[in-house]
């Protein structure tokens, strides 16, 4: 009997680093084990170069030139008579989660002002590489890698004169032109690019300094760079900032446990409509909105905004932002300008002893795929595949 066996380039055994909790891997039944288990990359021996069409191509010129891999939506899509024993099938189950996601994790850790000779900073288990061009506060040492606020960023009332004037203690990520608006067709499947949030992922260092006041910790802008449709700077107004439509609840008693049914992400403040008459351009910390406690001892706090909607078209609009390039070339909405270049600005007012362990430019789909929601029907996707894979090689003849 034939036999296809079935590689799945997933989230299964890539670890997403998103809330305060890593997820767990998904417990799975899959090859010749009807135990559940998580996927072991290294169960799957390539050991010589696997040769095949990107889609599942022709069987009989998969034949005769001796391809030993195929890609299909399901394995039972190619003939596994004119295979060898052991055919790969690149495996393309529906998952939600992925789907659509874009965002770019930024370190705060990690200083990414010199590419040319660029290093991931050692000892760091996400082995980031988008970080900041202007760090202030202390990175803790190399030799001290085992410190539970290694991959945060400290930020002290007792230093806060070592930090600029201006307050910026994070500021020039990198990449700041890699985001996106464009019209959803084909492979991306509805990917437009509109809808966006900041967050970042917070800890309150000294709990016996448990005060819950108003007092100012941290504010965040996010400005940025126009150009118009020649692809011009565009110079007025000088300052541009994102304005922002839901902004963070400003109590941590409106946090929300992120439980995705498999395991559990953390926690994070829920966020409000904003309703003001003026724009807001601002995300406001204050002391009030860091948790005190031992659990959850860390928080994720987010802000949202929009890029063009409908209803939003007018540039003097309270929530108006341009679209990201290149835009989806759409003459009703009047693309007279588009983000180019977006940046973090991230301030320290003092007034409390915070770690700082990512910030984080994400759409809404990655908000809610790293929060878990789809966790659940994503593992019944992949546990309904592989049930679909082990029925298939259960009938190759």
């Amino acid at each position: 009997m034939k036999k296809l066996l079935i590689l799945n380039l997933l989230l299964l055994y890539i670890n997403i680093y998103g809330q305060d909790t890593e997820p767990t891997a998904y417990d799975l039944i899959w090859g010749v084990s009807a135990t559940t288990r998580p996927l072991e990359v290294d169960s799957f021996n390539i050991n010589k170069i696997k040769l095949g069409f990107q889609w599942s191509g022709s069987p009989k010129m998969s034949s005769a030139l001796l391809h030993n891999i195929v890609h299909g939506g399901t394995p039972v899509s190619v003939n596994p008579e004119v295979f060898d024993d052991g055919t790969y099938v690149i495996g393309q189950p529906t998952i939600y989660g992925m789907n659509n996601m874009a965002m770019i994790q930024f370190e705060p850790t990690l200083i990414t002002e010199d590419y040319k000779n660029f290093t991931t900073r050692p000892y760091d288990q996400t082995n980031a590489v988008f970080g900041f061009g202007n760090v202030h506060g202390t990175i803790i040492d190399t030799s001290l890698n085992t410190d539970i606020n290694y991959n945060r960023l400290i930020l002290k009332q007792a230093d806060i004169s070592t930090y600029p004037s201006n307050k910026i203690v994070l500021s020039e990520v990198t990449p700041g032109n890699e985001f996106f608006t464009m019209q959803g067709t084909g492979q991306i499947g509805g990917y437009d690019g509109t809808k966006w949030n900041l967050s970042i992922n917070l800890r309150r260092l000294d709990l016996t300094d448990d005060a819950l006041t108003n007092d100012t910790v941290l504010v965040i802008k996010l400005p940025y760079v126009a150009i118009d449709s020649t692809g011009d700077t565009v110079a007025f107004p000088p300052n541009r900032y994102i304005r922002f439509d839901y902004l963070p609840d400003s109590s941590v008693y409106s946090t929300v446990q992120l439980n995705t049914g498999i395991d559990d992400r953390g926690y994070a403040i829920d966020t409000n409509f904003y309703n003001g008459e003026n724009p807001n351009e601002s995300i406001v910390i204050t002391k009030k909105m860091i948790s005190n406690q031992s659990n959850p001892r860390d928080i994720t706090i987010s802000a949202h905004f929009s890029c063009f909607d409908n209803y939003k078209a007018l540039e003097n609009h309270k929530y108006y932002n341009p679209y990201f390039t290149p835009g989806i070339n759409d003459k009703n909405k009047l693309e007279k300008e588009l983000i180019h270049h977006i940046d973090i600005e991230v301030k320290y007012f003092g007034n409390c002893d915070v770690a700082i362990d990512w910030v984080r430019i994400e759409n809404d789909k990655a908000q809610q795929t790293l929060r878990g929601k789809f966790d659940v029907a994503d593992k019944n996707s992949l546990q309904g595949y592989f049930n679909y894979v082990n029925w298939s090689n259960a009938n190759a003849k």
